[in-house]
């Protein structure tokens, strides 16, 4: 800090002290302020605070320098501005009162110049270091609080991105659970099915081998008892010929009969229903792909590696007979809707 960017406020009522130190002070390039009283001191300091007071202790009129100082100290606005006191009063209760009441230093008259105009110095220094210290406090204190701003804002990102996680494994949950009941539900109504068709098929070969073996039977009966009473030879040809026939035709029904009891059903509910030539997970995987679920999200999901579910899909494709996507997409939709 240079002396031009220095205010003094001199303030003393004894015209030979101002006269000598404003001259002084001049010399050095400081700015200054004069008042001959507290309280003109107090008014000077209102009106224009200076960076540093140079205060007689006692003035015959109005208030003294300690009343003076206390009350520039009480003051927020001028609590900081250094106060050096200049008195006769060399007695220490003196000095240690002027310090009680807010001076940074005691000189005592008669004043030594060179004294004074380092104690200025040295004062002028520490204000400005505090004056900094501030500053730099300040810009601490603002970064701090753009700092917390961010760290709030990061935590609520960091909250939302959780809430969003949460609710994402939830939601991939319940697919995971519907689609699970579904294959679920898919083996028994198959087991049900299954069942009920060889019961049926049992039932109708039963019924059917029954009915035509009793009219097969009848006719052959018939037939044979006519025979031997047809004297026409050709007539009788005719009628062996016809009962061997129905003979054959006993034999073919037989396999039929054999065929339809011993197919596999699970032949039928497959032609019916393709999606029980998949496993539980590729049912899974048609399922999501009903949803357009990318192949991350899927992976992610189950818990597995994206080439895992081109391989499922590549799968799924080959058991349903899809040539492409919009195939297997169309497939998908058809079966789970």
């Amino acid at each position: 800090m240079t002396n031009k960017q220095s205010f003094i406020l001199l303030v003393d009522d004894d015209p030979s002290n101002l006269n000598m130190l404003v001259d002084q002070l001049l010399e050095q390039d400081f700015g200054l302020l004069v008042a001959k009283s507290g309280e003109s001191a107090l008014e000077r300091v209102r009106m224009h605070p200076p960076d540093i007071i140079l205060l007689d202790v006692c003035m015959p009129s109005g208030i003294d320098g300690f009343e003076t100082c206390r009350r520039l100290k009480a003051n927020p606005d001028t609590h900081d501005i250094p106060v050096i006191f200049l008195t006769a009063l060399a007695d220490a209760d003196d000095r240690e009162l002027g310090l009680r009441v807010g001076g940074v230093d005691y000189i005592t008259k008669p004043i030594e110049i060179t004294e004074v105009l380092l104690r200025i110095r040295t004062h002028l220094t520490l204000r400005r270091l505090c004056l900094d210290l501030e500053d730099s406090n300040r810009s601490l204190n603002e970064l701090n609080d753009a700092l917390e701003g961010r760290v709030l804002t990061r935590t609520a990102q960091l909250t939302a991105e959780i809430e969003r996680r949460k609710q994402s494994e939830s939601q991939q949950a319940r697919l995971l659970e519907i689609v699970r009941t579904q294959g679920t539900q898919l083996q028994i109504i198959t087991k049900r099915v299954l069942t009920m068709q060889v019961r049926q098929r049992a039932e109708i070969g039963a019924e059917l081998s029954e009915k035509v073996a009793s009219e097969l039977t009848l006719v052959e009966q018939r037939l044979a008892h006519l025979w031997p009473r047809i004297d026409n030879a050709e007539h009788t040809r005719e009628i062996g010929f016809m009962i061997r026939q129905l003979a054959q035709v006993q034999t073919v029904i037989d396999q039929m009969l054999s065929d339809l009891q011993n197919s596999s059903p699970e032949e039928t509910t497959f032609e019916a229903n393709p999606l029980l030539k998949l496993s539980d997970r590729e049912r899974e995987v048609l399922l999501m792909i009903t949803k357009h679920y990318s192949n991350e999200y899927m992976a992610s999901t189950l818990h597995v590696t994206e080439q895992t579910i081109r391989t499922y899909r590549y799968r799924i494709a080959q058991k349903l007979d899809a040539t492409n996507e919009d195939e297997l997409l169309e497939l998908a939709m058809r079966y789970f809707s």
